[in-house]
């Protein structure tokens, strides 16, 4: 899997498509979107994105939990 950067895979996470996704972060904040509104790229060398451009998360906080209910 590549990465960016100094970026490191911590997680995978197996979730349908209509599952939500809860990101707790570690000021106590929680954001919730849709598994589908997650860009998709089904390529093996893919980058990905940064999540502060799917969530409005401070830059300075980090996501501690992810869930998928």
């Amino acid at each position: 899997m590549v990465t960016r950067g100094g970026d490191t895979v911590n997680h995978i996470l197996v979730a349908d498509t209509h599952d939500n996704l809860l990101f707790f972060t570690s000021t106590g904040k929680v954001y919730c979107i849709k598994c589908y509104e997650v860009p998709q790229d089904s390529s093996r060398t893919a980058k990905g994105i940064a999540l502060v451009n799917l969530l409005p998360i401070d830059l300075e906080d980090e996501v501690t939990v992810l869930l998928a209910i």
